[in-house]
């Protein structure tokens, strides 16, 4: 895979555990201001696992090129590391969950970016 793809892949990603670290620091405040009283919990936890799920093949796959490419381990932990971290915010449940959440699309999103700056200083040296 061209090093093209693994930069629209780490771009797609790095916006997808933005937009996840944003979602699950500002939906609580949402909801304790009532903004969301009709969003039903159910629809809330779906979202939440296919945000899961998302971040998960983009970071699998992110780290499967990594491995191809350069080698260099710091995306690689901080990929892993957000997306366990995501995971366990799943299985918390409602305790720390959103907190959980976004620290982990925080963790997500450092390491798409440091892998795309990675590439960018192999393209430029």
């Amino acid at each position: 895979m061209t090093k093209t793809t693994t930069k629209g892949v780490d771009r797609l990603g790095a916006i997808t555990s933005g937009l996840c670290a944003i979602h699950c620091a500002a939906l609580p405040l949402l909801f304790s201001f009532g903004l969301l009283s009709g969003v039903s919990a159910a629809a809330h936890h779906s979202m939440d696992l296919s945000v899961l799920v998302l971040s998960a093949v983009l970071g699998g796959w992110s780290i499967y090129q990594i491995r191809k490419s350069h080698r260099h381990l710091l995306p690689i932990i901080l990929i892993s590391v957000g997306l366990v971290t995501i995971t366990t915010g799943l299985v918390v449940g409602h305790g720390g969950h959103h907190l959980w959440m976004a620290v982990g699309g925080c963790i997500l999103l450092l390491g798409h970016v440091s892998n795309l700056r990675i590439i960018k200083a192999q393209r430029v040296g």
